[in-house]
């Protein structure tokens, strides 16, 4: 016999939640909860909420796994500054003295002219550039 779906959790608290709820994204993994409660099997879930087959069993087993709270997407904050305090502080100050200051001749940085700079600075400064951002 298969286990019961948030065996904690009473199907009136999800349909609550679901009411309530005003994030669309939290909102669609509290009705696909609400299906699994319900006894739905993933597919009729993925057919009842149009959305693909691995995302609600990711979804589901995520919920079950770390609760309810998990309904949520949770802020990716990016990987941590390359460039020391130093590197840093230069490259904003070339940045905040504009392109002609550097020696570029334009009015206005855009990202290839920040690339061209970096790229033909980065040795006397410490920093390199390549595909993937800025590198101390």
């Amino acid at each position: 016999m298969a286990r019961e779906f948030l065996p904690n959790t009473s199907m009136a608290r999800l349909r609550k939640m679901h009411k309530k709820e005003s994030d669309p994204k939290a909102k669609r993994r509290l009705l696909a909860c609400i299906h699994r409660k319900g006894g739905k099997t993933i597919m009729e879930i993925v057919d009842a909420i149009n959305e693909p087959r691995s995302t609600v069993t990711n979804w589901l087993k995520r919920i079950e796994v770390n609760g309810l709270d998990d309904i949520y997407d949770v802020k990716n904050e990016g990987s941590a500054c390359k460039l020391n305090k130093r590197q840093l502080k230069t490259l904003v100050r070339d940045l905040d003295a504009g392109p002609s200051a550097v020696g570029l001749g334009a009015g206005t940085w855009t990202m290839p002219l920040v690339r061209i700079h970096i790229s033909s600075h980065s040795q006397s400064r410490g920093f390199r550039l390549c595909a993937d951002g800025v590198f101390s």
